[in-house]
C-alpha cells in the first residue's frame, strides 16, 4: 500500500545551508518523491524523510490566558450607584482601554462619564451578567418580552447624562455654581448676563435651585 502524500503542493520549503527558498511543486506516488523547486529554478527529488526537514514550519499564534487584558477591550460594564433620593441608577459602558502601568481598564459610559477598574472588577461584572442571563427564564409569552424590554429601556434611561453623585449637596452646589461662573466669563455668553443676574451667581449664601430661579427671574 502506497503512503499517501504527507506534504500538500504549494508548501514553503528552505534550504538555509545553500539560501534557497521555494516550494512543493509536485508528488509522484509510485516513488514517494517529493519535488522541491526553489526560486533560483533548482530542484530537488526528496523522499518525505528528507523534504520534512527542509518544510518551513507555520508558528502557533499564542493562546490569549484567561487573564490576558486585550480580550476585555469592548466588553460591556454595568455600574451601578445611588442618587441622593435614594435610587439606583444603571449605566452600561465599555471596556475602551488598559493602562499597564496601574493595570485599570477604562471604563467609558454613555453620559461621558468613566470609571476605572481592576481586572478582577470587571471579571466579577461580566460573571454577574452572564449569571443573570442565565437565570433569565428561556421562555416568555409575547406580552412579557414586550413587558420585558420596556422596563429595561426605562433602566437605560434612568441615569440623566452628565449626572455625579457628590459627597453632599453643598459640594454639588459649589461645583454648579463654578460651572455656571465659567460659561458667563466667557465673552459671548458673559454680555447676555446682567450686573444683577451675575450678582445673584456670586452670592455663596443662594443654594442652586435658588439661585436658578433668581436668574431666570432677572433675564
Amino acid at each position: 500500500m502506497r503512503e499517501p502524500p504527507r506534504f500538500p503542493l504549494g508548501t514553503r520549503v528552505a534550504n538555509p545551508l545553500e539560501g534557497r527558498t521555494g516550494e512543493i511543486a509536485a508528488f509522484d506516488a509510485a516513488t514517494g518523491l517529493y519535488a522541491l523547486v526553489y526560486s533560483d529554478g533548482h530542484r530537488d527529488e526528496l523522499p518525505a524523510s528528507q523534504a520534512e526537514r527542509f518544510v518551513i514550519r507555520q508558528a502557533q499564534p499564542p493562546q490569549p490566558s484567561a487573564d490576558e487584558p486585550s480580550q476585555f477591550l469592548g466588553a460591556s460594564v454595568t455600574k451601578s450607584s445611588t442618587s441622593y433620593e435614594g435610587q439606583t441608577l444603571t449605566s452600561c459602558g465599555h471596556v475602551t482601554q488598559y493602562f499597564a502601568d496601574i493595570k485599570r481598564f477604562r471604563v467609558l459610559f454613555p453620559d461621558g462619564l468613566y470609571s476605572d477598574m481592576t481586572l478582577d472588577e470587571v471579571k466579577q461584572n461580566l460573571k454577574e451578567a452572564e449569571d443573570g442571563k442565565r437565570a433569565a427564564p428561556d421562555a416568555q409569552s409575547p406580552s412579557a418580552k414586550k413587558k420585558s424590554k420596556h422596563h429595561h429601556h426605562h433602566q437605560e434611561e434612568e441615569r440623566p447624562l452628565n449626572t455625579q453623585k457628590f459627597e453632599s449637596r453643598k459640594i454639588a452646589y459649589t461645583i454648579c455654581r463654578e460651572v455656571l461662573g465659567i460659561i458667563l466669563s466667557q465673552k459671548k455668553v458673559g454680555k447676555f448676563c446682567s450686573e444683577k443676574q451675575k450678582v445673584v451667581l456670586n452670592n455663596k449664601d443662594l443654594q442652586v435651585r435658588c439661585l436658578e430661579k433668581r436668574l431666570v427671574r432677572l433675564s
